[in-house]
């Protein structure tokens, strides 16, 4: 059977279509990560002092914010896993078909 090189210029098309979200997805928590890391880092500092000074208000306050970036850095840490299983699962299929039509316009 015979294709066209616009079929395979489509398949590309539709394959940079359906991986685009899953890039945006990636890249999102990957910054989100990065950003809880940081301001992770600002609170150990923060700790470092409120301990040094003793007071205990402020460690129970950023005992609660550390915690909380924590969870998110976890959170984030799964949403990129499992959008990163996505968008390969996906390229690899689109690699395969497109593949397949290269060879068949040989």
């Amino acid at each position: 059977m015979w294709l066209s090189p616009a079929k395979t210029c489509l398949k590309s098309a539709e394959k940079s279509r359906i991986l685009k979200p899953f890039g945006q997805r990636i890249e999102k928590a990957e910054k989100g990560i990065e950003a809880s890391e940081e301001k992770l880092d600002k609170l150990n500092a923060a700790m470092v002092e409120a301990s040094q000074a003793q007071d205990g208000k402020k460690i129970a306050s950023l005992s609660r914010d550390m915690h909380r970036y924590q969870a998110d850095i976890e959170r984030l840490f799964d949403e990129l896993e499992k959008s990163t299983e996505l968008y390969e699962t996906e390229k690899k299929q689109y690699d395969v078909l497109l593949d397949q039509l290269d060879r068949e316009l040989e």
